[in-house]
């Protein structure tokens, strides 16, 4: 990939960033403000500090019911916004592994590789997921449709801990440049590792969303300001 297309690709996904967060921003409800629906609790279950997290891991449609009456009005702009996450986080992903399939580093194609088919098959069961969260949004409350999404978001974030940790070794080996890189990768695979590994853990998800969030960032801001040292040597 010269350095032109992945500076172009830099740009677009800065601008698709930017919209999903403006698309995020909570609507005003007009006239007066109504319920969606009667509370049935006064907290997330299981330590849970957000809606979207805990509705991917409710066990029991008692948990979806507290879930939904506490958070509907932001589940429904999340659900939204969260295909244009998918995408960017798939296409950032893909192209770091295709990046290291194409260089020169010994094992590259099996690691880059496997890095991509980790990153395109979070981004499947992300979708899977979206798709049983919004049949729950909808009125289900199926126990096979809970258990679908609460699944798919193990898979998901477990092949997500997976990739980062393969592209952090990538971005580990091309340099000083990109150490910073290979760190935030580094603790953005670790937190999620240790939230799915550790009991009572599943909270701690949100911390790993921040760690996701900035080393997606700055990877994006080094394709677009300096991507010589991601790049194979024959391109540079």
């Amino acid at each position: 990939m010269p350095p032109l297309a992945l500076r172009i690709f830099a740009v677009l996904c800065l601008a698709g960033t930017f919209w999903m967060f403006s698309m995020f921003r909570p609507e005003k409800p007009p006239g007066t403000v109504r319920e969606v629906a009667a509370k049935r609790c006064d907290q997330y279950p299981r330590g849970f500090k957000g809606a979207t997290l805990a509705i991917e891991f409710a066990e029991s449609p008692g948990e979806v019911d507290c879930i939904v009456s506490l958070g509907k009005r932001g589940l429904r702009p999340a659900l939204r916004a969260d295909g244009i996450t998918i995408a960017l986080y798939w296409s950032i992903l893909t192209c770091l592994s295709l990046l290291w399939w194409r260089s020169e580093l010994p094992g590259g194609r099996v690691l880059g590789g496997a890095a991509a088919v980790g990153a395109t098959a979070s981004a499947v069961a992300d979708l899977i997921e979206n798709r049983g969260i919004g049949l729950l949004l909808d009125g289900s409350r199926a126990q096979d449709v809970i258990d679908g999404v609460r699944t798919a978001a193990y898979w998901k974030w477990g092949l997500l801990a997976v990739t980062f940790a393969l592209l952090a070794w990538f971005l580990l080996r091309r340099g000083r440049w990109t150490w910073l890189h290979a760190a935030l990768f580094l603790l953005a695979a670790g937190s999620m590792a240790f939230a799915l590994l550790s009991p009572g853990g599943l909270p701690y998800l949100g911390a790993s969303v921040s760690w996701i969030t900035r080393s997606l960032l700055v990877c994006v801001l080094l394709f677009l300001i300096y991507p010589r040292p991601v790049l194979p040597r024959a391109v540079r």
